[in-house]
């Protein structure tokens, strides 16, 4: 197996497979190790530190390429370890998408997987309006059965707060044109006190979730907040 990035917005996706990865290795028995934003020097001590060892060792690196889009020297030289040590295998994990040149460059050297979000997603997000609970619904259903919950919660909660900010204070958003435009248009269909109030309610179940408190889960209170809309 070539050495491996996971990337894209997907995080959810991402994380699974990593943890997938994680246990196929260490069923395998080999140890593993973690490096979260190494430096170039951290990352290369690490590769180098292997040979050290006699145990097989799986080192998961996680958000190296944000600050390190050009470090393709060190990259091509822990291609040449790993295939002079098969003790070792590297996993580098990223949340988020990386720019296609760097994707380019690194096809040449590991296999790279990204996880997108799912279309289903963009298109629940579309549909946020008031008198539309049957499309809400059902377009989460759709997206639920790509991904988790938590995901779904967290862009429907940014949408809205893009929302709230384009119809109470649009001059003051830095956001492309077309977006803002489209953003524009989607609020348009909620009065002021619509959004504020939906907003007020996804809080109310943020905060609910993160303290244990909410009757039912994540999902639930999602689907009943679609119908309430």
């Amino acid at each position: 197996m070539k050495p491996t990035v996971l990337h894209g917005e997907n995080t959810v996706g991402s994380r699974n497979k990593l943890s997938s990865l994680i246990d196929e290795f260490t069923n395998k028995g080999y140890e593993v190790a973690r490096l979260d934003k190494p430096t170039n020097e951290e990352l290369g001590l690490s590769i180098r530190s292997v040979g050290l060892f006699s145990e097989k060792r799986l080192l998961v690196v996680e958000k190296f390429f944000e600050n390190h889009k050009d470090a393709f020297d060190l990259l091509e030289s822990i291609e040449k370890t790993l295939k002079s040590n098969f003790d070792l295998m590297v996993v580098f994990w990223e949340n988020k998408s990386l720019p296609p040149t760097t994707v380019k460059k690194l096809n040449t050297i590991f296999t790279v997987q990204e996880f997108k979000l799912p279309s289903t997603l963009f298109i629940l997000l579309d549909n946020l309006r008031p008198n539309n609970a049957s499309s809400l619904l059902k377009n989460y259903h759709d997206s639920a059965k790509k991904i988790e919950a938590d995901l779904l919660f967290a862009m429907l909660a940014r949408q809205t707060r893009l929302l709230l900010w384009v119809k109470l204070d649009p001059e003051t958003t830095n956001l492309p044109s077309w977006q803002k435009g489209k953003l524009q248009s989607q609020a348009s269909k909620f009065t002021e006190e619509e959004l504020t109030l939906l907003n007020k309610k996804l809080l109310e179940i943020d905060r609910a979730y993160k303290t244990s408190k909410l009757p039912e889960d994540l999902s639930s209170s999602l689907q009943l907040l679609f119908a309430s809309i």
